[in-house]
């Protein structure tokens, strides 16, 4: 994209050390409530505080990337952004559940391999599928859902290597290594570390 936009990522929270890490593709701002004006704003949260009183676009775009069914147990109350335009889910599980926990309709989604369409992958037995996966290792990322996609490929005789990075220290994270570890094609690299 960076070929056709000018990019700039805002963020309010996490590492810096690794949010710069891509910042050889974008801009790279900590965001404090300064005055920004583009063509597409994309808000990759659905709590915290909204920027859209301070950043004017032609479209506002709410990525939709947690399970809402299971954090709905943490008090959690969506209100959609005033200039909301677009809510883009990344896969059918996720925008089912944001659709049924808020009452918001999803605009898009994005393919994503734990969705129904991963039986078209059993088709290219003789390519091998290679996973990356960077993200906290907990509940709402999904994690419990990639046994029935890995059983899937298996069954398919799809040949895979999925490589995960992620803080593997939690009782949770231990029992998804546990779990997942049972797959050949999986292995846990621990915390990605990023220097520039």
């Amino acid at each position: 994209m960076s070929k056709h936009y000018k990019i700039t990522l805002l963020f309010g929270g996490g590492d810096p050390s690794r949010l710069m890490a891509i910042s050889q593709y974008a801009d790279v701002l900590k965001y404090t409530g300064q005055e920004f004006s583009c063509d597409t704003f994309i808000w990759a949260s659905a709590w915290g505080t909204n920027p859209e009183a301070t950043i004017k676009a032609n479209r506002y775009i709410q990525m939709i990337h947690a399970d809402y069914e299971c954090i709905k147990g943490w008090n959690f109350k969506y209100k959609k952004p005033n200039k909301c335009t677009h809510h883009v889910a990344v896969g059918k599980h996720v925008g089912a559940q944001f659709e049924k926990v808020t009452s918001n309709t999803i605009d898009q989604v994005i393919y994503n391999l734990v969705d129904d369409e991963v039986n078209h992958l059993v088709k290219h037995k003789n390519d091998d599928l290679k996973l990356i996966t960077v993200s906290r290792i907990s509940p709402e990322k999904g994690f419990s859902r990639m046994i029935t996609m890995l059983t899937k490929l298996n069954e398919g005789n799809v040949k895979y290597t999925w490589d995960i990075y992620g803080n593997t220290s939690s009782d949770y994270a231990q029992g998804i290594v546990s779990k997942l570890s049972r797959f050949d094609g999986v292995k846990f690299h621990g915390v990605l570390l990023l220097y520039l």
